[in-house]
Formats: C-alpha cells, structure tokens, sequence
C-alpha cells in the first residue's frame, strides 16, 4: 500500500499535478494542515520535488529555479546547487545606460545626467514597467535631456567668457 502511494506521489510530482496532490494529501496527510489554494500546492510540489532523490535532476533542477525565481527558498542539497545554476541559469532584467563627452565643460556632469538616468529607471522597476523597452527608453531620454538643461544652464552661468 506505501508503494502505491509512494508511486502516486512520484507522478504527482513528476507532472506538477495539483488535483491529484491534494487527493493525496486529504488522504495520506490530513492531519497536517492542507494548502488552501493552487499556487501553495504548486509551491509545496516545488518544494518537495527539489528533496526528491527518486527524481530526475533536471525535473529537481527546474523546481529549485521555479522557486527561486519566485523568491522561495529552495530545498534543493548545497552539493546540488551549482549544477543546477548551470542548467537553468537565472534569466535577469537589465537596463544599460553608458555616456560620455569631449566636451570638457560637461564631464564633471556625466554622472548627475547619468544618475538621473538610472533614476528613471529605477522608477520605472518600481512600477513594474521595466519590461516596457519603449516606456523605459522614452523615460531615460527624457531625463537625460532635462537635467543636461539644468546643468548646461548652471554652466553656462558659471564659464561664461573672460570669467575665471
């Protein structure tokens, strides 16, 4: 009887089966408290399929990256860890912003354009806007452009000719 059940477990993890898992659990394990909705089932089969030794490594592999990304610690073995990095790496967003001058006026200003930049970005993955590409370019530029004015303007004011 354990072995059916082991057996039926081990499809139920294999396949991410929610329904069958929960039949399981009323069943085998009602005495512990059963997860109430589907995405804490999912998280538990997750979290059990990274324990699983019965399992493949690829199918343990994809659950420590499935709850990693989620922000869920895995319980996936330190020992196994790296070469699961390495079959599912971690996909990560990101946004470059680079700028430089000859102008040697504008070089002490680089970096206050530059962070502007970064700050615009910033808000738009406070929003959850960074996977606009668009929203996100429209957004740097127009920093970019508005503190270039501002301090171009304090500049201007601060070399103006035959000043020193």
């Amino acid at each position: 009887m354990q072995k059916q059940i082991a057996d039926h477990m081990d499809r139920c993890l294999e396949d991410c089966d929610v329904p069958v898992f929960r039949k399981i659990w009323a069943h085998n394990f009602s005495h512990l408290p059963a997860p109430t909705t589907d995405m804490d089932c999912l998280i538990s089969i997750h979290i059990a399929r990274t324990q699983t030794k019965r399992l493949k490594k690829s199918l343990r592999f994809y659950s420590h990256r499935w709850l990693t990304d989620q922000g869920l610690p895995s319980q996936l073995p330190d020992n196994l860890k790296p070469a699961a990095e390495q079959e599912r790496p971690r996909a990560v967003q990101a946004v470059g912003i680079s700028l430089n001058t000859t102008n040697e006026i504008l070089k002490p200003v680089i970096n206050i354009i530059r962070g502007s930049m970064e700050d615009a970005v910033m808000e738009c993955a406070a929003e959850g806007e960074l996977g606009d590409t668009k929203l996100v370019s429209d957004r740097m530029l127009e920093a970019r452009i508005k503190t270039t004015k501002q301090m171009v303007g304090i500049l201007v004011d601060k070399y103006k000719p035959g000043m020193k």
